[in-house]
């Protein structure tokens, strides 16, 4: 795919295709970060003309995707700007690299692949310092005062959507146009991090947005790693509505040192597996896009 032509017409059905022609600099990626707290600031005013009932319950679904307005703004007016000249080039944002693999299976590897992550890095969490508790009563209390529906639409699927196509589809893209991938991969999963806002979010938010990163640059597909999103974060949002697993908050706890030793071998032979099967796919971004 590389970097290639503006079309001159453009597909309406493509539904990332609007973003295409915004690719960030630095100073860009900036803007839309300072765009983004200022639409955290905007969804807590706007919070305060609903009930406090209302906003325990069903808030999330209004606030959370407040936040990402301004920035989705920005980027389409700078998209359009982009496009305007006769001689743009862009990278698309989602595409279908997934040759020699159909869609329906490297669907499952990464998901496989998501899965693997989740328990293999947990353990670089398990060490850090106890959760304050006033974090643990705002976590205790999404899962308790929210219905399930609103947590699923809130984590599963407003979640997977705005954050990846922020970090991976306008930021990590951008980066790719200027920079090696690894760099883009690790530039944009800090960016992931840091939106998180506290490092028990954090740190896994970064290995595994650098295994969301390696993924989008093998395949370009951003529906790949928005599922990928999806499928982290609704297995923790079961495992913690299971009434059996309340009072753990780790997998190290919950199984015998034998146990927890043996999965995360096999989760470590799964997510290898899933790296060589994936370096097959001749990446969907070539290094020799970047421009300088």
């Amino acid at each position: 795919m590389g970097l290639i032509k503006k079309r001159n017409i453009r597909d309406p059905y493509k539904l990332f295709s609007v973003f295409d022609g915004f690719m960030p600099s630095a100073f860009e990626t900036f803007v839309l970060l300072l765009l983004f707290l200022l639409g955290a600031v905007l969804s807590n005013v706007f919070g305060l003309f609903f009930p406090a009932d209302f906003n325990e319950k069903y808030g999330m679904l209004l606030s959370y995707p407040l936040m990402f307005v301004p920035p989705i703004i920005y980027a389409m007016v700078k998209a359009r700007v982009f496009l305007s000249f006769p001689d743009a080039k862009l990278l698309p944002m989602d595409s279908n690299n997934f040759k020699p693999f159909p869609g329906w299976g490297i669907a499952l590897l990464v998901s496989m692949m998501t899965i693997a992550g989740s328990y293999l890095i947990e353990i670089f969490v398990y060490f850090l310092p106890e959760m304050p508790q006033f974090l643990k009563d705002t976590f205790d209390a999404l899962l308790s005062e929210q219905p399930f529906i609103v947590s699923f639409i809130s984590v599963s699927i407003f979640a997977p959507i705005l954050e990846e196509w922020l970090c991976r589809g306008v930021i990590m893209r951008g980066m790719l146009r200027r920079r090696k991938p690894v760099w883009a991969i690790v530039f944009s999963s800090l960016i992931f991090a840091l939106i998180h806002l506290n490092p028990w979010q954090a740190i896994p938010a970064f290995l595994l947005g650098c295994v969301f990163g390696f993924v989008y640059y093998r395949t370009g597909s951003l529906k790949l790693t928005m599922l990928m999103h999806c499928v982290n974060n609704t297995l923790s949002l079961i495992l913690g509505h299971i009434p059996a697993l309340k009072d753990f908050e780790y997998f190290i706890d919950m199984l015998s040192p034998w146990a927890y030793t043996l999965n995360y071998l096999a989760f470590a032979l799964v997510m290898a597996s899933a790296i060589v099967l994936l370096m097959r796919i001749k990446p969907a971004f070539f290094q020799d896009a970047r421009e300088n």
